[in-house]
């Protein structure tokens, strides 16, 4: 089965946690687009909690790479 291409927007230059939600809520739309149509349905009743835990995890993730890259600074 040929795979979907996904029409990606261009990145704007902004810092790393300005519309960090907005990024998280694309990517997991992108993700969930992916997914066999029954998978899809099971999450989309889950969706709210996977961009929430998405965003939270995201968003970790980029305050210990910004502290790492101060401190090497």
């Amino acid at each position: 089965m040929p795979r979907r291409r996904v029409r990606r927007t261009p990145r704007k230059d902004t810092g790393p946690f300005e519309d960090l939600l907005e990024q998280c809520q694309r990517a997991v739309g992108r993700v969930l687009a992916e997914l066999p149509a029954r998978d899809r349905e099971v999450l989309e009743e889950h969706r709210a909690r996977v961009v929430e835990v998405t965003h939270r995890e995201t968003r970790a993730a980029l305050e210990e790479i910004q502290g790492v890259l101060e401190r090497v600074a």
